[in-house]
């Protein structure tokens, strides 16, 4: 006698507005390579960049509300070194990691930005954080697709669009 094997509950990924949604709607082929197959992108600056300012984000997050912990809040606006020295310890995460700036410039500019996100963003969004990062996901039974909502898979609906960066054909 065989038992039956349960089908797995589908796995619904999370998406990020700010990086998969827009640069699907960037590039769809280029989102499929990074984001679903993984291939790491040529522009690994783009990579450190991104990874640098959230996690400087992040440590100044931290650091805010380890002070509103311990009773003496301490909300941004911060010197510029203070900031500088969150900076270098996310710098030193990223090594680690293998994650470099291109150049001297981007890394300037990287700090430099982190200088403005904390001083200019974080007065007004630490305070309405609870926690630095929640991670989100789910599974869920997908229910079938109503017979009204599915399409014929036949040759007359085949067509070729064209994509922003790539010609690519879609079924």
């Amino acid at each position: 006698m065989s038992l039956k094997v349960r089908t797995p509950a589908f796995y619904l990924p999370s998406y990020s507005l700010t990086s998969d949604v827009l640069s699907f709607i960037r590039c769809g082929l280029q989102y499929r390579y990074q984001g679903v197959g993984k291939i790491p992108s040529t522009r690994p600056f783009q990579l450190w960049f991104g990874e640098f300012i959230h996690g400087v984000m992040e440590a100044g997050y931290r650091e805010y509300r380890a002070s509103v912990i311990a009773g003496s809040p301490d909300p941004p606006p911060w010197g510029p070194l203070r900031i500088i020295r969150l900076g270098k310890q996310v710098e030193r995460a990223l090594s680690d990691r293998k994650i470099f700036p291109n150049n001297r410039t981007i890394r300037t500019l990287g700090f430099l930005r982190a200088v403005k996100g904390i001083n200019d963003l974080a007065p007004h969004l630490f305070p309405l954080i609870a926690q630095a990062e929640v991670p989100l996901s789910t599974t869920r039974i997908m229910l079938p697709i109503p017979h009204h909502y599915q399409t014929k898979r036949n040759n007359s609906l085949r067509t070729h669009r064209s994509d922003r960066c790539h010609n690519e054909r879609y079924a």
